[in-house]
Formats: structure tokens, C-alpha cells, sequence
């Protein structure tokens, strides 16, 4: 199970622990992310101990800044009127009809 733990202290602390390790998803590890051993995983206490202090530092800590809002796609002027729009060729084209059949 991995927790985050934003507090330098706290996260010695977890990663003190044997068997902890740092949460590595994609190779390199995340930022103040501890994954708890396994051995402590049977231990009710111990592990609601360690999410609920994860629990109270991520609350506790700053907000992250708001990110940028994604820029307008860019529209090609000579496209942006519809009036300017030639007619499409589309349909145009005799359709092949099947032979008629004589009977």
C-alpha cells in the first residue's frame, strides 16, 4: 500500500520501516510516495495509523497552484465563415446504375 507523505519527517519515518520502499510506478520514484511493507499490512492499527497521518499532511499542506487553461484551438480566418465555404463536388458524379433487365 502506498502513501503519500509530504513531510520530510514522516516519510523517514515510513521508510524506515523494514520492508518500505519508495514508490516507484514507472522506474523513478514519486515525490514524498512510500510504499508500506508488506509485514505491516496485517497490523489494522499500524496501517490506518500510517493513512491517517498521510491523510491529515495532504490535507494540511498548500494547495497546488491552478493549472493553465488549455489555449482556443486556432481557426484558419479564410475558414471561420461559413458563407465564405465553396459548394463541395461531393455527389456530383453520375452514379453507375445496375443494367436493366428486360424481361
Amino acid at each position: 500500500m502506498g502513501v503519500k507523505l509530504p513531510d520530510g519527517t514522516a516519510h523517514t519515518a515510513a521508510r524506515g520501516l523494514p520492508g518500505a520502499s519508495d514508490w516507484a510506478p514507472h522506474g523513478s520514484p514519486m515525490s514524498g510516495w512510500v510504499l508500506l511493507p508488506p509485514d505491516l499490512l496485517d497490523d489494522r492499527d499500524a496501517v490506518q495509523q500510517w493513512v491517517v497521518r498521510a491523510y491529515d499532511l495532504v490535507r494540511a499542506a498548500p494547495a497546488d497552484a491552478p493549472r493553465r487553461a488549455a489555449k482556443p484551438a486556432r481557426t484558419n480566418p479564410a475558414r471561420a465563415k461559413t458563407d465564405a465555404r465553396k459548394p463541395t463536388a461531393r455527389g456530383t458524379r453520375a452514379r453507375r446504375s445496375a443494367p436493366k433487365q428486360q424481361d
